[in-house]
């Protein structure tokens, strides 16, 4: 004997079909032959990595903004620090090269210019990623991209011109490189953007943590790079049956 589904039941398949479609349209299939899928890091057992980074230098003072009519001449200024309580050094990248590529790893980057700041300061993505300049000050910038050379050089890539209220412009980062970016209204304001060929990355808080929490267990090298304190390299070992800690300082000592 059959029994007639109740409707609460009907509705609730329904709308689970419902959900499915949503889900296949929102990432669409390889085109021609079945492309294969990227290493799944969450089917490993992550333990993962956690630490904070230190500045190993002279006491730094805050910087004096030059007397000037202009506003934001302070606030680009005052941008410059990252040296934060207790030494604790911000916006350093994080890195692991040789790690598995998390899944869900950034496709589109927003760097906004608000309050005569680039934010973030300092970025790290994936090749592939594309920028998104917006422009959140009721003035004029542009988005100077630049590739850092060998020997401190600097080679063009575009300048994106955005006025105020207007939509963001874009560019897509599809090579590795170091990216800086320059406001040419407000030569102050800058932003480094690392474009990594794989690996995993995280960049540091005000107080110099970061965390990977995917990182698998294994022996890595994590590298710790700062556009104007330097790099250093560190090994780390992430056991099996729990997380790592890493405590890494800039300058790198000689």
């Amino acid at each position: 004997m059959k029994f007639p589904m109740p409707p609460l039941l009907v509705a609730t398949l329904a709308l689970a079909g419902c959900v499915g479609s949503w889900g296949d349209r929102a990432v669409p299939p390889p085109q021609g032959e079945a492309a294969a899928e990227p290493p799944a890091v969450e089917a490993v057992e992550a333990r993962g990595l956690v630490g904070r980074v230190t500045w190993s230098g002279p006491a730094q003072s805050a910087p004096t903004a030059a007397v000037t009519e202009d506003p934001c001449a302070a606030a680009a200024g005052a941008a410059a620090r990252s040296v934060g309580p207790e030494a604790g050094l911000a916006d350093v990248v994080v890195v692991v090269a040789d790690a598995p590529a998390s899944v869900d790893a950034l496709r589109s980057f927003e760097l906004r210019a608000s309050g005569c700041r680039f934010q973030p300061a300092v970025a790290a993505v994936p090749v592939g990623t594309q920028l998104v300049a917006n422009n959140r000050d009721a003035r004029l910038h542009t988005f100077h991209l630049r590739r850092e050379q060998q020997g401190g050089s600097r080679r063009n890539l575009h300048n994106l011109a955005v006025p105020p209220g207007e939509h963001p412009a874009f560019w897509l980062f599809d090579e590795p490189a170091t990216v800086h970016i320059s406001s040419d209204q407000v030569p102050a304001m800058e932003a480094w953007v690392l474009v990594l060929d794989g690996g995993q990355s995280t960049v540091s808080d005000a107080e110099g943590r970061f965390e990977l929490p995917l990182l698998p267990p294994g022996q890595w090298q994590v590298r710790f790079w700062h556009p104007r304190f330097g790099q250093t390299e560190l090994p780390v070992l992430i056991p099996a049956d729990g997380p790592a800690s890493l405590y890494a300082s800039l300058p790198p000592s000689p």
